[in-house]
């Protein structure tokens, strides 16, 4: 007859107990007696590269929608703060100040859009600024070059014209 091994079988309950006994002592000895705290869970963190796609379509949302990218209140203090410069006792209309914001923006984005354009045609990503003094450059020799001013948003004066000519005519304001 061939010898076999006895198992004892414990109770489950009893058996956990011990275990989670000697797992204790083998902590105190570990740490001197001293109990250590559970380890903190890792905080969530994203691939490289996520959080900026994350933002720049969170952006791009914002330029093809009407929601502006400057909040409004740092920038009118903004516009107060330059209309003090100018002349005490300046009041600004809040329609005002939304069409200066209007417009400030969307000379921001077609100024940065068109660098854009320049450092990916110069194989580059990041935006430098000779590609910012370019493009001001270009503007500005466009503008004089033709004799017309030259509007970034609306493409020139003459587009700017056109869409003033489909607005609806208010008769208090004359327009000559």
């Amino acid at each position: 007859m061939s010898r076999t091994k006895l198992t004892i079988k414990k109770n489950s309950a009893k058996a956990a107990h011990e275990k989670a006994r000697l797992l204790k002592a083998a902590v105190d000895r570990r740490t001197g007696g001293k109990t250590v705290p559970p380890p903190k869970k890792k905080s969530h963190r994203y691939k490289p590269g996520t959080k900026a796609l994350m933002e720049i379509r969170r952006y791009q949302g914002k330029i093809h929608g009407t929601e502006l990218l400057i909040r409004k209140l740092p920038f009118a203090r903004l516009v107060r703060e330059i209309g003090l410069t100018l002349k005490d006792g300046l009041r600004w209309q809040s329609s005002a100040l939304d069409a200066l914001q209007e417009a400030a923006e969307c000379v921001l984005v077609t100024e940065l859009s068109v660098a854009n354009l320049l450092a990916i045609h110069a194989k580059r990503v990041t935006i430098q600024q000779r590609d910012m003094q370019l493009s001001r450059y270009l503007r500005e020799s466009y503008a004089s070059g033709n004799g017309r001013t030259f509007f970034w948003c609306y493409g020139n004066s003459d587009d700017l014209i056109r869409d003033q000519a489909r607005l609806p005519r208010n008769p208090i304001i004359r327009r000559s």
